[in-house]
């Protein structure tokens, strides 16, 4: 379910004066002028992606409590603190030094989640509302009271929808009011969308504190993930140059695979969707980008995801654009693709002894990359989190010829006369990553599809500057954005396929006929070592060697 996408309206004259926000009938918001000071440095800032330390709480019997010690409060006035401690702690926790072994450009915030069953919020804006009226005058106390000034203070209250509008099928969806309604993540991913999606949050170092809820508990024990998963995992999420982790989903193992051709870049975070399923997800370049493009061990990447139960594979990657209508910020669906690499990455797994040849002519899964231009072209926003058509998703479907993605050695950007050609053979965009990953995910039976995130015009254009990593970074930011959006977005459309057997399943038993070495030539160590993907696909007994 998308987050952060519904335009806010206002519901009453305080709504307006106090600044807050409804988002729709389901979340009433607040940002502080202080926390909106700290967004809007991390989008105006460094090229550095800012990190946020937060602390979250509850309102109710957390950070306040009734005056009169009824359940509920009669009056916007009907509050006080839980006791005469907190704003003290608050203060201080903002105070105390950021640990040394994080960013430099870690800042901190204050959230409140809080539920509020007994607040109609109205759908129209003429419309008042006695019970959200109530409640913004009491969070306005709150948060300008004298012992809480200057902290940056974000506010989410999940409200419901009053009978009017029930009647007369006017605001949010009810899916999305459940969403919203803790212990469900709807208003934590709203924080990350309003912090500026594909920011993260240290949850290493941050608090999740009044929160007796599926969040806090899950957040509280992702910090000592389990390092096995026993289930099969049937989606895997590999991530490029600004996608390093799901924000919105929480993890719930974190294991490194040991396969026959070594580890993987990095840990495998597993996180599970609301209804349960698993989804693998797996940094390419190493959690901090440590491996150049050429020395990504893809056979233990892909390898490591098989091994888990993966069937789907979802690739995210920087690229630049070769053709004046795909433009920075960007996204494509590519379809083809060019090798250009130089044979110094090991892009089969099969070698001397055991000899193997898969089909390759349609190198992306056809029926994959049509949902996602088919449910995903409302996704992507532009600098101000709206949608708008600035950026644009490229598809073969949509765009009408094929999307050629080459696939260059690097780590070095192309020369002109190279951007040229490349332009010249109708290619659309151009990365460092898809080869050998997409060949090997073919030999390993598993559906691929890579989502290009388009960061520049490469070297092509003689009335621009060359390519360079500062105009990467720039864009990195807001393609990280949509990244994560589309991430969100795409798990749950691809979830209920799955689960059908409607996608996934066109590879299995495709590598069963496509050995060449005989029975009786087939070398023992190699066929061990396909037994880690294809286990009882090719008997040892028959090798002689």
């Amino acid at each position: 379910m998308a987050i952060g996408g519904p335009q806010p309206h206002h519901n009453a004259i305080c709504n307006r004066k106090y600044g807050f926000q409804s988002l729709g009938t389901h979340c009433l918001r607040y940002i502080s002028p202080r926390a909106k000071e700290i967004i809007d440095s991390q989008k105006e800032g460094s090229s550095e992606q800012k990190v946020f330390h937060v602390a979250a709480f509850d309102l109710d019997d957390t950070l306040i409590k009734t005056k009169t010690g009824m359940k509920f409060s009669r009056s916007a006035e009907d509050w006080k603190w839980w006791n005469e401690n907190v704003p003290e702690k608050v203060v201080n926790w903002l105070e105390q030094p950021i640990p040394a072994d994080t960013p430099a450009n870690t800042s901190k915030v204050v959230v409140v989640f809080t539920n509020q069953g007994s607040v109609v919020n109205t759908a129209k804006p003429t419309t008042p509302s006695k019970s959200l009226d109530t409640l913004i005058e009491k969070l306005n106390q709150i948060a300008n009271s004298p012992a809480l000034a200057g902290v940056p203070l974000l506010a989410y209250a999940a409200t419901r929808k009053g009978a009017a509008d029930k009647k007369a099928g006017l605001g949010s969806s009810p899916e999305l009011h459940d969403e919203f309604r803790k212990p469900n993540s709807g208003m934590w991913k709203q924080l990350q969308h309003d912090l500026a999606p594909g920011t993260p949050a240290l949850n290493s170092i941050s608090h999740w504190l009044g929160l007796p809820t599926k969040i806090f508990r899950l957040r509280r024990k992702a910090m000592s993930l389990p390092h096995t998963f026993n289930e099969k995992v049937p989606l895997a999420i590999i991530g490029g140059t600004g996608l390093y982790k799901l924000d919105s989903l929480i993890p719930v193992a974190k294991v490194t695979v040991s396969t026959p051709w070594g580890h993987p870049s990095s840990p495998i975070t597993i996180s599970k969707t609301a209804s349960g399923m698993p989804i693998a997800f797996l940094a390419r370049h190493g959690q901090t980008h440590n491996l150049l493009p050429s020395d990504v061990p893809s056979q233990a990447n892909i390898a490591a995801l098989k091994s888990l139960g993966v069937k789907i594979i979802i690739a995210f990657s920087a690229v630049g654009s070769l053709q004046e209508h795909i433009r920075p910020r960007d996204f494509v669906i590519p379809n083809q693709i060019i090798d250009r690499t130089k044979g110094i990455r090991k892009s089969t797994f099969f070698e001397k002894g055991f000899v193997a040849h898969a089909g390759f002519g349609d190198p992306f899964d056809e029926k994959i990359g049509g949902i996602i231009a088919e449910t995903c072209n409302d996704v992507l926003v532009n600098e101000s989190g709206v949608h708008d058509g600035r950026h644009k998703l490229h598809s073969k479907s949509r765009d009408g010829d094929d999307l050629t993605l080459i696939c260059m050695e690097g780590p070095a950007f192309s020369t002109r006369a190279e951007s040229k050609l490349y332009k010249s053979w109708g290619g659309s965009v151009i990365n460092m990553s898809c080869i050998p990953e997409s060949k090997l995910a073919r030999e390993a039976e598993i559906a691929y599809q890579m989502i290009c995130m388009s960061t520049d015009y490469d070297a092509w254009r003689e009335d621009a500057e060359p390519v360079t990593v500062e105009t990467v970074v720039g864009n990195l930011k807001s393609n990280s954005r949509n990244a994560h959006l589309l991430s969100e977005r795409l798990i749950d459309v691809l979830e209920p396929l799955i689960k059908s057997g409607e996608i996934g399943n066109d590879l299995q038993g495709s590598m069963k006929m496509a050995v060449s070495t005989s029975e009786n030539g087939r070398d023992k160590d190699v066929l061990e070592k396909m037994h880690f993907l294809f286990p009882g696909y090719w008997p040892v007994d028959y090798q002689t060697r």
